[in-house]
């Protein structure tokens, strides 16, 4: 998902969105469910444009599988004795969605509101993976701890 909405290093164009749920869809078909993802993914404007683009196919996927089911249940007398399958529990989009270190994210507090944003981006409830996106160790030591903080802060209210 790094070159969704990414035009300096991918040439990104919206135009583009139609190409790439085709790609998701073939993706999902074929099984794949979990998705990694960032919070900067995308440049300028279009920031946190992957994690949008995440949220809103997902929502056509399931919708298309939910029309496709119904219209293949016409005459599934089982399901309609109430045996259903479980496959659509075992076919939800799981994100793991890493969170950028950004020099004004300096509290534990603005992970949490990182994770929450990313969350409405992706219109979803819960995350599945909450992750750092690279370590600031190494250049801004003091922010580090409260970084691992907020991520064990999304998990406590995740």
């Amino acid at each position: 998902t790094w070159s969704w909405g990414n035009k300096l290093l991918w040439d990104y164009d919206p135009s583009q969105d139609e190409e790439i749920y085709r790609a998701y869809r073939a993706v999902r078909d074929a099984g794949v469910t979990i998705f990694d993802t960032a919070d900067s993914y995308g440049t300028l404007e279009l920031n946190g444009r992957a994690e949008i683009l995440l949220g809103q196919f997902e929502r056509r996927y399931q919708g298309e599988q939910s029309n496709n089911k119904q219209q293949s249940n016409m005459f599934d007398f089982g399901s309609f004795l109430g045996n259903s399958d479980s496959s659509a529990k075992n076919n939800k989009q799981q994100v793991a969605t890493k969170f950028a270190p950004y020099p004004w994210r300096i509290t534990r507090g603005s992970l949490v509101q990182a994770a929450k944003e990313s969350l409405a981006r992706l219109e979803q409830d819960k995350l599945s993976v909450a992750q750092l996106h690279w370590s600031t160790q190494n250049y801004q030591p003091f922010q580090e701890g409260a970084l691992w903080e907020g991520i064990a802060d999304i998990y406590d209210e995740n």
